[in-house]
């Protein structure tokens, strides 16, 4: 039987969802797999357009010119330097555009990250011509980011970024 965590933490009186056995909440999992698995071509549009949408948020560019602008505050840096002249607003500079990159790099990092989770959805929706007929937490484990429960429905979050509801 699954809970809700507040009612566990907190008590019955915390929260007023009722508790799901299991074996609903695994069926409606593998409803939600058949479900992308059978309109595979609509689901194939909509993982396109997201991969779109996350390649167009890419931001390889801005790094490349934050690259850029370091290396010419290594340039300058190191001319002032040189010239034993104030660097310190440079360095500043520098520091400031370092920290600027990282963050990119991070952004990057997760955009490659929900890339490959769409991809992997898309080979695996190539791959599957046959409905699945049990639950496979292995699957669930690769595919499935979250499951909400509401009173007359569960909503399977993919994540690839799709969504899939599923009638109680």
């Amino acid at each position: 039987v699954w809970r809700c965590c507040t009612r566990v933490e907190n008590g019955p009186s915390a929260c007023s969802a009722p508790t799901i056995p299991e074996e609903e909440l695994q069926q409606a999992v593998v409803d939600a797999m058949d479900a992308v698995l059978e309109c595979s071509s609509d689901v194939k549009n909509i993982l396109e357009e997201n991969i779109l949408e996350v390649i167009y948020q890419d931001n390889s560019d801005d790094i490349d010119k934050i690259n850029k602008d370091i290396a010419e505050k290594q340039k300058e840096l190191l001319e002032l330097v040189q010239g034993k002249k104030d660097y310190s607003k440079c360095a500043d500079e520098m520091e400031e555009l370092r920290q600027n990159k990282q963050l990119l790099l991070v952004e990057h990092a997760k955009t490659e990250g929900v890339k490959q989770r769409i991809n992997e959805l898309s080979e695996y929706i190539d791959s599957e011509n046959t409905r699945i007929t049990e639950y496979d937490e292995k699957l669930v484990r690769r595919y499935i980011d979250q499951i909400k429960v509401y009173d007359d429905k569960f909503v399977i979050c993919f994540k690839a970024k799709l969504e899939i509801v599923i009638q109680r």
